[in-house]
């Protein structure tokens, strides 16, 4: 059963990812995020970075800066 509804009655939704040295994975798990279908104002991605010593917080920072997100 599929039922379909507008926009106005889709939940905000929070989107979390954990990450820790993530650098090979974590490229391609934002851009799913970002790709979806889910209506963007609807939604939120919030990253958290877990003391990583990778280059993971610079990739989620280059995210945040291309597709306009905000950070703390």
């Amino acid at each position: 059963l599929i039922v379909e509804v507008g926009e106005s009655y889709l939940p905000f939704v929070s989107i979390l990812v954990a990450a820790r040295d993530e650098e090979r994975s974590i490229s391609s798990c934002l851009e799913s995020l970002v790709q979806q279908r889910y209506p963007p104002d609807r939604y939120e991605i919030v990253v958290v970075n877990d003391r990583s010593t990778d280059d993971t917080p610079s990739i989620i920072r280059g995210y945040m800066e291309k597709h306009k997100m905000n950070g703390l």
